[in-house]
């Protein structure tokens, strides 16, 4: 498994819907429209870095306290998924996932992350958003293993706009697959 794709790589088996809409999107924009570039570190990096014998003693305590979230009464869930989150922040990262990301980076137009550290602080805190409160009531209530869910991030440019918007294929409000829900805001949002 590579640690780094750049936008013209996309495909399910890498990414999530957002990073795959991006892709299909290249080529087909007039160029009035800004499609800011892209990269994405895949699905499973997070699994391979912990995997890491320097991060052997952060995936067994994860993994215990994962294992442990099912049998918590509700009220002591919160702390024990702060726990979780605090845990994976302390991964160390293998050098060939900078060199790896920074690549990718470069040819796909983007700057290089600089400082790498922030770069790394910010790439953990979104593998560890696995398991914000939502996230994880979501995966059981309805019957997913907490390891069935592996995390892509897409790393986007940000571009300057006049208007930004989020187009929703299916409406979030009421869950139609056959609505789509748009919200458009002056500037950046």
């Amino acid at each position: 498994r590579t640690y780094a794709i750049a936008a013209e790589e996309f495909n399910e088996r890498e990414v999530g819907g957002k990073s795959n809409n991006l892709r299909r999107l290249l080529g087909q924009l007039p160029k009035w429209i800004g499609l800011p570039r892209s990269a994405a570190v895949p699905f499973g990096v997070l699994e391979k870095v912990l995997a890491e014998d320097r991060n052997r003693e952060i995936q067994e305590r994860c993994q215990n306290l994962a294992g442990e979230l099912d049998r918590l009464p509700e009220g002591k869930r919160e702390a024990r998924l702060a726990e979780l989150r605090r845990v994976l922040l302390g991964l160390w990262a293998p050098p060939e996932l900078r060199t790896s990301l920074e690549s990718v980076m470069t040819h796909s137009g983007l700057p290089r992350p600089e400082p790498w550290e922030d770069a790394w602080q910010c790439l953990k805190q979104v593998w560890a958003s696995k398991w914000n409160l939502r996230a994880t009531l979501s995966r059981m209530a309805g019957g997913i293993p907490h390891d069935d869910l592996l995390m892509a991030v897409l790393i986007q440019e940000v571009i300057e706009a006049d208007y930004s918007f989020v187009i929703h294929t299916v409406d979030p409000a009421t869950g139609n697959r056959d609505e789509v829900y748009a919200e458009v805001v002056l500037g950046l949002g």
